[in-house]
């Protein structure tokens, strides 16, 4: 059991791009190929990307860990990685490049990626989406008390009438409408507004939701009893996190209590950030 050194990108090789399947199991979700017009494309690019970076060296400036560490590290809660590899029924290489692909994401994300631009058009569309998705107005009332809040140095302004309310979103759902070729103004962003995720908790974060993102795409994976004893998922991925040296807080292994409160990341922190490898 060997990875091989390096992809051929000039002709189809089937066992080659079936090295790649767990790894196209959740490229679409994490790493959507999007056209100009923003519109999602029928299939990421990102194994192609990972195949490229895999044959220059680039993916290996970010890995901490080695093939001899998936194969031979040790846990106490369950006998070793690779047995838990087989009692789920897992291609143990397949499994090696998704847990290359997930590293190389967590570290383009984190690490080299950059805050998504908080622009002046995308505000006010969440504005006016967040508005009518838990608003209704009927006869000029709210179905649950709403007010705007603008506040300034030394002073806040409170708009309650839901007449003014309903002015203010209407006018800019209208303008949103009218200017969304307008990349001047709505496109202006303050410099100041740009604010990256933490290195330490968003790679974890990143790596257990991207393997339980795998997991719940390919359920013939399931956590079978061996020897009296159901092998736990967020325990075997809290193992992998320690091997994969995504954290090096020795909590991880062999214990998935630690793991619960880096989940609790909010979702629209990782959502905010550009890709430096796998843009979308």
């Amino acid at each position: 059991m060997q990875p091989i050194d390096k992809f051929n990108l000039e002709n189809y090789v089937k066992e080659e791009d079936e090295l790649l399947e767990y790894i196209v199991s959740i490229a679409d979700e994490y790493a959507p190929s999007v056209d100009y017009e923003n519109r999602c494309q029928s299939h990421s690019n990102a194994p192609y990307v990972f195949q490229n970076r895999y044959n220059s060296g680039e993916i290996w400036k970010n890995i901490k860990f080695s093939f001899e560490d998936y194969v031979n590290i040790k846990d106490n809660n369950i006998k070793d990685i690779q047995d838990t590899i087989t009692a789920l029924n897992i291609d143990p290489i397949k499994f090696w490049y998704l847990l290359l692909f997930i590293c190389d994401f967590c570290n383009g994300h984190c690490v080299e990626g950059t805050p998504q631009p908080n622009f002046a058009r995308n505000e006010l569309e969440k504005f006016v989406t967040a508005f009518r998705a838990n608003i209704n107005v009927d006869n000029g009332k709210f179905s649950k008390p709403c007010e705007i809040v603008m506040k300034m140095k030394g002073k806040t302004v409170t708009v309650s009438n839901p007449k003014s309310i309903e002015f203010i979103i209407n006018a800019c759902e209208n303008a949103v409408n009218q200017i969304k070729n307008d990349n001047s103004y709505m496109e202006y962003m303050p410099l100041s507004d740009t604010k990256k995720i933490s290195t330490k908790s968003a790679p974890v974060a990143i790596f257990a939701n991207m393997m339980f993102s795998f997991f719940k795409s390919n359920p013939q994976f399931k956590g079978k009893r061996t020897k009296g004893k159901t092998i736990d998922k967020k325990l075997f991925i809290s193992s992998l996190i320690y091997m994969t040296k995504t954290s090096d807080n020795e909590e991880f292994y062999g214990n998935m209590d630690i793991l619960k409160g880096y989940l609790k990341l909010s979702k629209n922190k990782i959502e905010n950030q550009i890709n430096a490898y796998y843009p979308s």
